[in-house]
């Protein structure tokens, strides 16, 4: 266990090798690998899926009213727009187009039969050339 005091702090521990995983607030991984720290990648589920939450004073004046809005501002999606247009966004190139393949595919596959029944023709061919020479030095004796 290796705690860490700043989001950069975490991210660059990655990146440095110090650390080989974090678990961490799901907004900020979500941001920061697809804005900030392109090599970087989440993986799995978020452990408890949850609401954003705001702090304030308990018995704070405007508290009721603050809820009230939210609550209005979720009902006419605009956080869902806030959410898309801040948390959703990708800067980091999709990890999907960046997918390197290291299977072979049937041509690359063909191409080394094709290859390997050449070696095996020409070893084959210069056996028989070598064991003919051989009788034919061993006959004429």
């Amino acid at each position: 266990y290796y705690p860490m005091k700043t989001q950069n702090e975490l991210f660059n521990s990655l990146l440095n090798n110090l650390i080989d995983a974090s678990i961490s607030d799901i907004s900020a991984i979500e941001y920061y690998t697809n804005n900030v720290y392109c090599n970087l990648t989440f993986v799995g589920k978020d452990f408890a899926p949850s609401s954003y939450g705001i702090a304030y004073p308990k018995q704070w004046l405007y508290g009721k009213d603050l809820d009230v809005i939210i609550l209005s501002l979720r009902e006419s999606g605009v956080l869902d727009d806030l959410k898309k247009k801040w948390f959703d966004k990708n800067v980091c190139q999709d990890s999907s187009s960046s997918y390197v393949s290291t299977s072979i595919n049937m041509e690359q596959m063909s191409g080394l039969f094709v290859t390997f029944g050449l070696i095996s023709i020409l070893s084959l061919s210069n056996k028989i050339s070598t064991l003919k020479e051989f009788f034919n030095s061993t006959a004429s004796q």
